[in-house]
């Protein structure tokens, strides 16, 4: 087998793992639930995930609004 011949299989070889890898062929599905609650002065808060960033801002107001966005990595949208 020449060195052309080689390179040919190994990229065949490459581009046919690239394109069968269902790393490759997912869907990116992103939610977004948004929440309101009314609350008293004097509460506290306690926040956690299982994965992901939590930002906390304050105000003075009466209210929680809490916006949780989940990124989900699937073979499809189903």
């Amino acid at each position: 087998m020449s060195m052309i011949q080689i390179k040919s299989a190994v990229f065949a070889l490459f581009l046919g793992a690239l394109l069968g890898s269902p790393a490759v062929l997912q869907a990116k599905i992103i939610r977004v639930v948004e929440k309101t609650f009314n609350v008293q002065p004097g509460g506290n808060l306690k926040a956690t995930t299982s994965g992901g960033d939590i930002v906390i801002l304050t105000a003075d107001t009466s209210e929680i609004r809490i916006t949780a966005k989940e990124t989900i990595q699937a073979s499809s949208e189903k």
